[in-house]
């Protein structure tokens, strides 16, 4: 079992948190107690579904970037290339409709 993809479902939080709350009204624990439990065990499963979520937004982002680059390097040219085509596309079609 993965254990680190474990900790990241929302799912794995929910049981958890679920049968925390059960075992502990079913031994006797006093609410008070068994409150605080489930508060903690939601704050770390609020944690780490933020992290997981974090994490595929940062590297859905850098992959975007990675395209990018290649695509402007798909003829070898860089950006900076691209751009000064560009600008001068523009520019000669400005002049063009004067």
């Amino acid at each position: 079992m993965d254990w680190k993809e474990k900790l990241k479902s929302r799912k794995f939080w929910t049981m958890a948190i679920t049968v925390t709350t059960l075992l502990g009204a079913s031994f006797g624990l006093s609410e008070a107690v068994v409150t605080q439990i489930t508060t903690i065990l939601t704050a770390g499963g609020i944690v780490m579904t933020w992290l997981n979520g974090q994490s595929k937004i940062d590297a859905a982002k850098e992959e975007k970037e990675e395209h990018i680059e290649n695509t402007f390097n798909l003829n070898g040219m860089s950006k900076e290339d691209v751009a000064g085509l560009v600008k001068d596309w523009m520019e000669a079609n400005e002049n063009g409709s004067n």
